[in-house]
């Protein structure tokens, strides 16, 4: 779970996380931007498929591949992980 660290406490939602993944904003406006965030969460994703191995590698481009085959507003051709 993600959230901002300078919220006071983690959201609702986070009660009985196993982790819980803090990350800085410029402000503490009602809606932060989620950049830090998402610089997170794709820093994270890295280090796993780094970490995946060749197998674990394999499923995720199979999954990448069922998702772009869905999604034609934005097609992925050409792109590797």
């Amino acid at each position: 779970m993600c959230w901002p660290s300078w919220t006071a406490r983690p959201a609702p939602i986070c009660e009985g996380a196993a982790a819980i993944l803090t990350y800085r904003t410029p402000t503490a406006g009602f809606f932060p931007s989620l950049t830090a965030c998402i610089a997170l969460v794709q820093a994270l994703a890295a280090l796993l498929y780094a970490r995946a191995g060749a197998e674990g590698q394999a499923r995720l481009r199979q999954s990448e591949g069922r998702i772009a085959a869905h999604n034609r507003l934005s097609p992925t051709e050409g792109m590797t992980p």
